[in-house]
């Protein structure tokens, strides 16, 4: 199952559909943990974009005003090559946030399913001592 058909069964999953719950708690497990491994990604690359705003905004500020530090930094931040690559840290800054949300659900599925398993599993053992 991918993201979105997890999403679908859990926000359809009845209260009383164990097998329903055991997979999508399985699915949304084993999709975490790739999801975390990209987040890792992700976050590396708004590191190196990161880097890249700073070093791109140090030598755009020094060719602007070799000999004027504040006039350079005031100019630099005016510039093409400097607002891109803000550009796109914040776009990264952006896949790190929706990337962790869906992390986040696919706990919630997670445990919730495990919590529905767990109160069947109770309810299958106390209707077996009646």
């Amino acid at each position: 199952m991918d993201y979105g058909e997890i999403r679908e069964a859990y926000l359809s999953l009845p209260d009383n559909d164990l097998y329903g719950a055991y997979i999508l708690k399985t699915q949304a497990v084993t999709l975490q943990e790739t999801f975390e491994s990209e987040l890792a990604q992700i976050r590396h690359m708004a590191n190196d974009f990161k880097v890249d705003v700073d070093f791109t905004q140090a030598r755009r500020s020094k060719e602007l005003a070799p000999d004027k530090v504040n006039e350079g930094e005031r100019l630099s931040k005016q510039d093409e090559q400097v607002l891109q690559a803000k550009r796109n840290y914040n776009q990264a800054l952006l896949a790190v946030e929706l990337k962790e949300a869906q992390v986040r659900f696919l706990e919630k599925v997670y445990f919730d399913c495990r919590a529905l398993l767990a109160r069947g599993e109770k309810k299958i053992h106390s209707d077996r001592s009646e």
